[in-house]
């Protein structure tokens, strides 16, 4: 399955008000313990982290020796 932002968003907020289940777009998931939540956002995470392209700037001076 290929995790969103969205889902991300839909199961930390499950996990702050304490609910164990998640209605995401397309399917229902219920969970039966805090640590697989954690454990299924963590991977989540790491999913739809690995999307996203990091840039990173690097400036450069040089006084002109």
């Amino acid at each position: 399955m290929s995790y969103t932002q969205t889902d991300v968003d839909q199961l930390k907020k499950a996990i702050a008000s304490g609910a164990r289940v998640v209605h995401f777009k397309d399917h229902r998931t219920e969970f039966r313990t805090l640590d697989e939540m954690q454990q299924t956002l963590a991977t989540m995470e790491r999913e739809v982290m690995g999307t996203k392209r990091i840039t990173r700037t690097i400036a450069a001076y040089s006084d002109g020796c």
